[in-house]
Order: structure tokens, then sequence, then C-alpha cells
């Protein structure tokens, strides 16, 4: 009988399983309050948010909860540490499976951050998602237990990863540090006459970056695209965003997705003060990395953003509903180092 190639638990391997007992542990008491108080008696969350909703309580989200975000993410970080080949493949599973599960809760009970458990935990999956791409791109599995793991990882919600080698192989994982600056903030708030921003900056394993994004906006009052006497639009936005690139030192061709959160407000001519209001939003994007000295790079880029909780925001006696899905283009410039 064949054997399979051993392997050390290396950085990516020893980051998976303490991402994945964090998240296990969390998971798994989660789901025993929502279980034993299925009404909101444990964790004060509403029922009726659940309308329009299969559930009429907490008790099967808290099952779910427990039995594939607990159950499954400890026992990925077993076989982790028992160097079963398909560990690398259910740690990317386990984190696809936490961003499905988070963009389902905030799709049907809203997005919250007090406290910021969602944004916490969507970073998680991020960092999770991303470190086992970058498992798997340094070592190949067997397609047979790939296989065999197929129900398992369909059941934590992602798409099975093709293998290509029938053993573990090991093989040098690239790993890169960059910055990012997106001009658009900077360039409509100084058509504005106001001070945007846009820093990004991001990890690199072999072909896929996770970068987290930090951008404030003031735009011109026309960018509103609101009717007359509203003025004044700001954005701050938060990211996290998970990149495959298709060029061999993460360059060239690209295409992105993941999850943001918008702190808006507006005023309007007719009423004193300001509006506020928080906007839960998946963004999906692609576009080009040219190096073009070096480790510097230009990237001309293009995105959609859709808002998973719209809503008619209330300004004074005056409505102001903005876009559910809003489109962008873009340049950023950047820089980035081998590590």
């Amino acid at each position: 009988m064949a054997q399979v190639a051993k392997w050390g638990i290396g950085r990516l391997a020893r980051a998976a399983i303490a991402l994945e007992l964090f998240l296990g542990s969390g998971a798994l008491c989660g789901g025993l309050a929502l279980m034993a108080g299925p009404n909101g008696e444990i964790l004060p969350l509403p029922v009726p948010a659940l309308a329009g909703s299969p559930f009429h309580d907490y008790f099967a989200p808290g099952a779910i909860l427990f039995a594939i975000l607990g159950v499954g993410s400890v026992g990925a970080a077993a076989l982790a540490l028992r160097r079963n080949p398909i560990a690398p493949f259910l740690a990317f599973a386990a984190g696809g499976a936490l961003l499905i599960w988070l963009a389902v809760e905030i799709a049907i009970v809203g997005y919250s951050g007090h406290p910021p458990l969602q944004a916490v935990y969507l970073g998680l999956g991020a960092v999770l998602t991303l470190v086992g791409a970058g498992w798997l791109h340094q070592v190949r599995f067997d397609r047979k237990a790939a296989i065999g793991a197929a129900a398992l990882v369909f059941a934590l919600g992602a798409l099975p990863h093709a293998a290509r080698a029938d053993e573990f192989v090991e093989h040098r994982t690239r790993l890169a540090l960059g910055f990012n600056v997106d001009l658009l903030p900077s360039a409509l708030s100084a058509a504005n006459g106001k001070l945007g921003y846009a820093p990004q900056v991001w990890l690199g394993i072999d072909h896929v970056r996770l970068r987290l994004v930090g951008a404030h906006l003031e735009p011109p009052d026309l960018f509103a695209f609101a009717s007359p006497g509203f003025h004044h639009p700001t954005t701050t936005v938060l990211a996290a965003i998970i990149d495959y690139t298709f060029g061999p030192r993460l360059d060239g061709p690209w295409v992105g997705s993941g999850f943001e959160v918008w702190q808006n407000s507006i005023e309007h001519d007719g009423v004193p003060g300001t509006a506020r209001w928080e906007s839960t939003v998946f963004t999906v994007g692609g576009g080009y990395i040219w190096r073009f000295a070096g480790d510097f790079f230009l990237d001309p880029w293009a995105g959609a953003h859709l808002v998973l909780n719209p809503q008619t925001v209330p300004v004074g006696a005056f409505d102001y509903g903005p876009f559910p899905l809003q489109a962008e283009v873009s340049l950023k410039i950047g820089w980035f180092t081998p590590l």
C-alpha cells in the first residue's frame, strides 16, 4: 500500500489549529446557549428578528452552530494534530463556513457593532480561510482523502478544492507583506475640499492575499444621489477582503471578495443635526496588479458593493434612501516586500 508522506506541524498548521480551537470553543458555547435559551433567555437576541426566516426561535440555529462550527472546527483541529491528509482542506472549509454563517446571520438579524462580535468573527473567518488556502498551497494532499471528505466539507458550506497530487509534497510558500492606497476616496474628498483616505495592508501567501481596509470619504453632495436639500454625505469603511492573484509574484489579474462595515452620515438643509446609520456590505471586485518599479505597483480595479441591510434613513421630516447596490472604479498604488 502506498504510504502518504508525513508533514510536520509548521507555522500555517499551528495557526490553523489555534484558530480552529478558538472558533470551535466559541461556537460550542454559543450553540449551547442558544439551544438552552432559544427565546433569548441567555443570549439577548430578539426572536422577532427571525421573522421571514425558516426558524421560529434560536434552537435550530444553535444546533447548527454547535454541530458544524463547534464540533466541526474542533474535529478539524484534532485531525490537524494527527496530521490527517484532509486537515489543510478542512481549515480552508471551516473559514469559508464561518463567513457563510455570518453572511446569513447578518442578512436575517442584521449587523450589530455593540459589542463588535460579528466584525471580530468576520476577521477570524477571513484569516482562517487565508491560512487554509496557504496551507493547501504548501502541501498537496491525497485525492482519495479529499473525495472522502467532500460530504463533510459540503456540510461546512465550502466548495471542494481541486487536488492534483496523490501524496503530500512540501514546496516553497511565497510570503509577502504589502501596503496599498486607493486614490478614489482621496480624490473625491479633495474635490469637496475635505480630507479622504483609504490605506490598506495585506498579507500574501502564494497566490492568496488577505487585505484589511480602512477608508474615509467625504465626496461632493451630488454623490449622495439624493433629492435637493441633502448634503455632506460621509462614509467610513472597515473591511476584510480575500483576493486570488493569478501572477507568479502576487501580481497580474486578481479577483476578490469579502465583507465591509460602513459608518454613514448625511445632513439636510431643512433640519439641524446629522443622521447616522450603519451598513453591512458584501463586496466583490477584480483588477490588474502591474509592478512598474521593483516591488512598487499600480492596481487599476473595479468592484461592486451590495448592502445586506438596506434601509430608509429618516433625516427629520425627510427620508433618505441609499442605493443598495453600488459600483466603483479606481486606481491603487502600493508596495510590498517578500517575507
